[in-house]
């Protein structure tokens, strides 16, 4: 990893784009699954945030009695664990390679449901590499802003670890609405 040329970049408020093209030693170009590379370098740098923006429309979902479909905003890693442990996945603490160890439960998965869940081994990586949050959002337009600037309203699932003390629980001035002159 090539953090401290990724800081100098940083540091002259350079923006720094990576891709997931990789070259062995002997010059053979790889191939690396981009949403490890962003849960390792957000890692290596002791970000405090990592961002996925998720192509389909899984996000995770609960139910309550109100709402049998409310999107869950805010998730533990520890239950993030018991959700990949469910079904199946496993993300190796050093590689971060994936592996489906109960094969007969991924089976019956979607690939956008796997893609979810693989986000979700890949957030709790970073968290484990010292990033404080990992966010998935939908990739609706404004999603990232809304989700960014927040508390509660945003457009996806926010994992933290399970000491995390959200920075503004109470905060009130979290509606969306917009006030017109005549207000």
């Amino acid at each position: 990893m090539q953090s401290d040329r990724i800081e100098k970049f940083h540091s002259r408020s350079d923006v720094v784009l990576l891709t997931p093209l990789g070259f062995t030693k002997d010059g053979d170009a790889v191939s690396i699954q981009s949403e490890s590379l962003a849960a390792f370098t957000a890692g290596a740098l002791d970000a405090s945030k990592l961002v996925y923006i998720s192509s389909n429309h899984h996000i995770l979902r609960g139910s309550t009695d109100e709402n049998p479909n409310q999107r869950i905003q805010m998730i533990q890693r520890s239950n993030v664990l018991q959700i990949l442990d469910h079904y199946g996945l496993h993300m190796d603490s050093e590689t971060g390679f994936p592996h489906w160890y109960n094969r007969n439960l991924g089976d019956d998965l979607d690939r956008d449901q796997r893609t979810m869940l693989l986000k979700l081994g890949w957030s709790v990586h970073a968290l484990d590499r010292g990033v404080e949050r990992a966010h998935i959002i939908d990739s609706e337009d404004g999603a990232l802003l809304e989700e960014l600037f927040t508390a509660r309203r945003g457009y996806g699932t926010c994992i933290s670890n399970d000491d995390y003390e959200a920075p503004h629980p109470e905060d009130t001035n979290d509606d969306l609405r917009v006030l017109t002159m005549d207000s």
